[in-house]
């Protein structure tokens, strides 16, 4: 089974939070932060670069970015030819509907013959806006650009791994 762990981090007066999922010879890491503004975008990409020297041994095998929402994904250098169909996708909920500071950001691929989707996101915070969470959460499901288009990706794949902020 996959094992999963969030680890709030502050840095710079910015607000990180980073999330690694283990599947047995795939490591993803997902972070996002917090409000970023222009002037913190430096930070970010200097957090980011640090987080990924620290998993230097293991191949990147794909990255995704929308906005402050990443997610980057390792393989085992020996299970990198089990690794194939390899495919990004964003799909921003935020701001007119698709700004990226909500949303979603995605890496497809199969792994053997199994398909497997790993979704990063950010929805809306607070309890009151629970119908907006529910409806971000159908826009990334039914119009991520991974996998056959006019499918919803948990229809196509036989792994779905939907985390974040989920708020």
């Amino acid at each position: 089974p996959p094992h999963f762990a969030s680890l709030p981090f502050a840095a710079v007066g910015l607000s990180f939070h980073y999330g690694i999922c283990l599947l047995q010879n795939i490591v993803c890491v997902s972070w996002w932060c917090v409000a970023p503004n222009s002037a913190q975008f430096g930070a970010i990409r200097r957090n980011s670069a640090q987080f990924g020297a620290m998993l230097s041994p293991l191949p990147r095998t794909a990255q995704v970015s929308l906005v402050s929402i990443r997610l980057f994904v390792f393989v085992r250098r020996e299970a990198l030819p089990a690794v194939s169909h390899l495919q990004t996708g964003t799909r921003g909920t935020g701001l007119g509907n698709v700004y990226g500071n909500k949303g979603g950001a995605a890496v497809a691929f199969h792994f053997y013959d199994t398909s497997i989707c790993l979704i990063n996101t950010h929805l809306a915070a607070r309890p009151e806006r629970i119908n907006e969470r529910n409806m971000d959460f159908a826009d990334i499901v039914s119009d991520l650009a991974v996998g056959r288009k006019g499918l919803e990706v948990s229809d196509q794949f036989d792994h779905v791994f939907f985390f974040g902020d989920l708020n």
